[in-house]
């Protein structure tokens, strides 16, 4: 196929992240928005690329304590934006993307770099929380 409907396989990455995941508390995910159809050249990247993040989320922003991570998605003007949002604990005030050591996060980079696209995290509103974002060009 040329395209991939995108929203049941983010679903089921979210699912089996959070089974996965380190956390032992209460956690609540959620999708608002569609990621639609995606170019089937660009899905296996964005798949990497939005479980590593929806695992920090989890792992880094939530940790030990129960909370939400809120995945926000959606197309316009031949781009795909994708929010993944927790309301855990923000990024430490020294943190810099482009200066990480994380194995995870670095991969991210590069695989939207590919994409020909952009990444960013920051704390959340408020300081509370970290959102990151993404968006691909899918022309």
């Amino acid at each position: 196929d040329t395209s991939v409907s995108f929203d049941e396989v983010a679903d089921r990455l979210m699912t089996m992240v959070r089974d996965v995941a380190t956390t032992r508390t209460k956690v609540t995910m959620s999708r608002i928005g569609s990621f639609g159809n995606i170019p089937a050249d660009v899905a296996t990247n964005l798949s990497l690329v939005f479980t590593e993040v929806v695992q920090n989320a989890l792992e880094h922003g939530l940790g030990d304590r129960p909370g939400h991570v809120v995945v926000t998605a959606g197309q316009a003007d031949g781009m795909l934006s994708v929010e993944v949002r927790n309301d855990g604990a923000s990024l430490p005030p020294d943190f810099e993307l482009a200066s990480t050591r994380s194995l995870g996060l670095s991969i991210v980079i590069t695989l939207v770099a590919d994409l020909h696209g952009t990444f960013e995290i920051e704390p959340g509103p408020g300081g509370e929380g970290t959102t990151a974002r993404i968006e691909i060009p899918l022309d």
